[in-house]
C-alpha cells in the first residue's frame, strides 16, 4: 500500500558547512516524523471511515455512523516519546452522528494506550538500555538525544514492565543436556553475602547456549532450579555445590576445572596445608587424573578415567588425614567424568561462568537491589545475549 507524502519546511541557515546542516536536521527532525506519522495516519482513517462496521464504536454503542470533526486539529495535538525525541502529532477527531461525541483517532491508529507517551517499542528499548548500563547514565544518554524527558524512574519502570513480558523455559526440541551455577547477588537486608541468583542453561543444536530458567534465592536453596532439572531430565553439569546435587535425580557431571579446586578445599578442611609434602603428592595426582587426552576414543578414555580414580581411591583410602577428601571422592565418584559417556554433556561449566560475568557487569554496579529489580535487569541482560531478544 503506497502512501503519498509531502513535506514543506521554510528553513533558516547560515551556511553550507556539514555541522550546521546536520544540528539543523536534528532541531527540525521530530517536526518532520510527526508530519509523516499524520499523514499516515490520516490516510488509514480515511479507509477506516469508509468501513460499514468501524474497528472503534462510541460509548452510546454506535460503530458505524462518523464523520471527520477535523483531520488535522493544529491547536490540539498527540504528545509520543520515539527512539527521535517527542512527536506532537494534530489530533484527527471524529464525531458521532448519534450522540454528537467527539472521539480521537490518533492514538487508536497508532495502536498506542490512552494516557500513554512511550510505545512498547520504545519501552523495550529504554528497557535495554537501563539493563546495559546504570540507570543514571541511561538517563544522561537518553536526555542528550531528546528521548527522555522525566526522570530515570521512566527508565525503572521500563526494566520492570519489560522484564514481566520475558519468561524463561525448558525447549523440547534442543539437546535435554546444560549447565546450571550460581553467583552473589548484592540484594538489600540480606546482610553480608546477599543472596544468590539460580541460572540454568540449556546446549542447543546449533552448538550455543540458551536460558532455560533463572530465579534469585536464599544460599542453598535450590528447590526451583533443581525442580525445572528433574522435571524436564535435563542432564547437567554442575561445579558440585552439595545443596544443589542433594535435590537432583537426573544424571549430572561434575566440571573438570572445579574438581582441583574442591580437592584442595577438602585438604584444607583435612588439615593439610600447602607446604606438606603429601598436598604437592595429591595435588599432582589431581592434576594427571583430570588430563584429557582427546585423541582417544570417549569409551577408551571413560574406562581408564575411571580405573584411575579407584586406584586413587584405593590407595589413600586409610590414610586419616585424608578423611574428608576420600568422603567427597566416595560421595561423587559416579559423577566424575560423567561427561565422557553422556553426549552432548560439556566438559566444564565455562559457559555459564561466561553468563555470571555478563550478569555481574551490571548488577556489581550501583549498590545494593531489590529482588524483584535485580532480576528484572538481569533477565533482561541474558535474554538479549541468549536468547535472542531484542528491542
Amino acid at each position: 500500500m503506497k502512501v503519498n507524502i509531502k513535506l514543506d519546511f521554510n528553513i533558516n541557515i547560515e551556511d553550507s558547512k556539514f555541522d550546521t546542516i546536520i544540528q539543523l536536521v536534528k532541531k527540525i527532525l521530530c517536526e518532520i516524523i510527526s508530519t509523516i506519522v499524520h499523514q499516515i495516519i490520516v490516510y488509514f482513517a480515511e479507509i477506516e471511515m469508509k468501513k460499514d462496521v468501524k474497528s472503534f464504536k462510541c460509548q452510546c454503542g454506535n460503530d458505524h455512523n462518523f464523520v471527520f470533526a477535523t483531520k488535522k486539529n493544529m491547536a490540539r495535538r498527540t504528545k509520543i516519546n520515539s527512539f527521535f525525541g517527542q512527536l506532537e502529532i494534530p489530533l484527527i477527531i471524529v464525531r458521532c452522528k448519534e450522540c454528537r461525541k467527539q472521539i480521537y483517532l490518533n492514538r487508536f491508529m497508532l495502536g498506542i494506550d490512552k494516557k500513554k507517551q512511550y510505545t512498547s517499542t520504545t519501552k523495550k528499548f529504554l528497557a535495554s538500555i537501563g539493563s546495559f548500563s546504570t540507570f543514571r547514565v541511561a538517563e544522561k544518554t537518553l536526555k542528550s538525544i531528546g528521548l527522555l524527558k522525566k526522570s530515570k524512574m521512566t527508565i525503572w519502570r521500563s526494566v520492570q514492565e519489560v522484564a514481566n513480558t520475558i519468561n524463561f523455559e525448558v525447549d523440547k526440541n534442543e539437546f535435554m543436556t546444560g549447565q546450571v551455577d550460581g553467583t552473589g547477588i548484592p540484594i538489600r537486608n540480606t546482610g553480608i553475602r546477599g543472596e544468590e541468583l539460580k541460572l540454568l542453561m540449556q546446549n542447543t543444536k546449533e552448538g550455543g547456549m540458551r536460558i532455560a530458567s533463572v530465579s534469585i534465592d536464599k544460599y542453598k536453596k535450590w528447590k526451583e532450579i533443581a525442580g525445572v532439572i528433574n522435571e524436564n531430565k535435563i542432564d547437567v553439569v554442575c561445579d558440585g555445590d552439595r545443596t544443589l546435587t542433594n535435590n537432583l535425580s537426573v544424571n549430572y557431571s561434575l566440571c573438570l576445572w572445579h574438581i582441583p579446586h574442591l580437592v584442595k578445599y577438602e585438604l584444607w578442611r583435612g588439615g593439610i596445608r600447602k607446604t606438606n609434602h603429601l598436598y604437592a603428592e595429591i595435588m599432582r595426582k589431581i592434576f594427571d587424573l583430570c588430563k584429557i587426552d582427546k585423541s582417544k576414543m570417549k569409551r577408551e578414555l571413560y574406562i581408564n578415567k575411571k580405573i584411575e580414580l579407584n586406584n586413587f581411591i584405593y590407595e589413600y583410602k586409610n590414610n586419616k588425614s585424608l578423611k574428608s577428601l576420600m568422603r567427597y571422592f566416595k560421595l561423587y565418584r559416579n559423577h566424575l567424568f560423567e561427561f565422557l559417556k553422556h553426549k552432548n554433556l560439556d566438559m566444564t561449566n565455562s559457559k555459564i561462568e561466561r553468563a555470571m560475568r555478563i550478569v555481574n557487569d551490571r548488577i556489581n554496579v550501583g549498590g545494593c537491589w531489590s529482588r524483584k529489580g535485580a532480576l528484572a535487569a538481569i533477565k533482561i541482560r541474558l535474554a538479549h545475549y541468549y536468547n535472542g531478544w531484542n528491542p
